[in-house]
């Protein structure tokens, strides 16, 4: 089965709504992506702390699968860690604020305003940073249930965050068993 989302539909969508504030831009992203793509996502935001690779932040999970997941993730008061490196392919469009990455080899960073489109390659990592206020859409596709350790693990193992990982797992579970009801199992 094919993906259900185009990384390059979701860059237009946040692009078409970067000049708006901060709330209302997070709205409009959600109301613009349940428009291109009805009845897909969750509307309603459930914000969640999330710690991975060290990066801190929080998120609100919009659509998962076997095969993917959208959510928005942000860093009201900057962040910086490890991307991790995992199987699915990782687009992240940046929707307010500044990341900075790095690979190995690296010496001088790569920088994303907001309306630029990051993607980590299957089987890659980054050193990343984000300035305090920065927020971005994130979409995955490939083998998620690989990435997921890193997602949950610190919540649970070190910060005993265990109201969080509740959180994703319902929120994650609940949206992926609708999406195999409806056919979508890769």
């Amino acid at each position: 089965m094919s993906a259900v989302f185009d990384p390059e539909k979701l860059k237009q969508i946040c692009q078409s709504n970067l000049a708006l504030p901060l709330e209302q831009k997070l709205d409009a992203v959600i109301a613009d992506i349940d428009k291109a793509y009805p009845k897909r996502i969750r509307t309603r935001k459930r914000w969640v702390f999330s710690i991975a690779g060290s990066v801190a932040g929080q998120l609100t999970l919009l659509y998962g699968s076997l095969s993917e997941y959208l959510l928005i993730v942000g860093f009201p008061v900057g962040t910086e860690g490890y991307s991790g490196r995992f199987a699915p392919r990782i687009w992240d469009v940046m929707l307010q604020g500044e990341m900075t990455t790095y690979t190995l080899g690296q010496l001088t960073p790569t920088l994303y305003l907001p309306g630029d489109m990051a993607f980590l390659k299957s089987g890659t990592d980054k050193g990343v940073a984000m300035k305090p206020n920065t927020w971005m859409l994130e979409y995955a596709r490939g083998f998620i249930a690989q990435a997921m350790p890193m997602g949950i693990l610190a919540n649970s193992l070190i910060t005993m965050d265990f109201r969080s990982v509740r959180h994703q797992f319902i929120d994650y579970t609940r949206i992926c068993v609708r999406e195999m009801l409806r056919g979508h199992f890769v």
